[in-house]
């Protein structure tokens, strides 16, 4: 079990938080503390609190390129979107289902290429198949985040 989703993208960060823009697709991640104080000036900004969350002007603030991974298994395959605490809802198709015994392996087509594992049960039950629209949901904190070395 590895990252297979791997990603380049470029940081923004806006009034909902702190995202990956990677083609036309936004990513909602959580950014590593590092990447939070150098957003906006070299001097980190903190809030009340010292989090290191920056209060910039979105006009301020400095966008990087990074690369992102996602772990195929921390991606849920649902038929239809739900509400839920996850910040990452994507609209898929599924392009092909690979057999690994209990597990399948989805490959998706969510404006980017997306691997997803699951079980064969959660398949047989949703009735998924290729050519089939699904929904695509992972959580910001399942979006890793390294930064490029320039």
């Amino acid at each position: 079990v590895g990252m297979e989703n791997i990603y380049e993208g470029t940081v923004f960060v806006d009034d909902s938080g702190a995202g990956i823009q990677i083609g036309q697709v936004k990513i909602r991640t959580v950014l590593p503390r590092t990447m939070r104080t150098q957003i906006g000036t070299a001097e980190p900004v903190h809030d009340s609190k010292n989090s290191g969350i920056i209060s910039k002007e979105p006009s301020e603030r400095r966008t990087d390129k990074v690369r992102v991974a996602i772990r195929s298994e921390d991606v849920i395959i649902s038929r239809e979107a739900f509400a839920s605490s996850a910040r990452n809802r994507l609209p898929a198709r599924v392009l092909s289902l690979d057999n690994y015994g209990a597990f399948i392996k989805l490959t998706l087509d969510a404006g980017l290429p997306l691997k997803a594992i699951i079980t064969k049960q959660a398949v047989e039950e949703l009735e998924i198949a290729e050519g089939q629209d699904v929904w695509a949901t992972f959580k910001a904190s399942a979006v890793h985040v390294f930064e490029q070395e320039k």
